[in-house]
């Protein structure tokens, strides 16, 4: 795989969360979502990593920002 595959589906993935963040669900709807949509990005990453040496983790998980909308409902809801 290539960085092109890995930004895409950091892509997807941001998209993913943005349009859970965006939903009419409750607050803690949205954290449980974003929350298991977090497990996939890191299997992701776990694969990523295994496949390419030159594989970024850091740079792949800040492109997805889930951990960014997930911290904010961890406010919300005082985790």
């Amino acid at each position: 795989m290539t960085k092109k595959h890995f930004i895409m589906t950091a892509n997807v993935l941001r998209n993913r969360a943005k349009a859970i963040k965006n939903s009419g669900a409750s607050d803690k709807e949205k954290h449980y979502a974003l929350f298991e949509l977090r497990s996939v990005m890191y299997h992701f990453s776990e694969l990523f990593s295994q496949e390419n040496s030159r594989f970024d983790e850091i740079a792949f998980l800040e492109a997805c920002k889930i951990e960014k909308y997930l911290k904010e409902y961890n406010i919300l809801l005082e985790i």
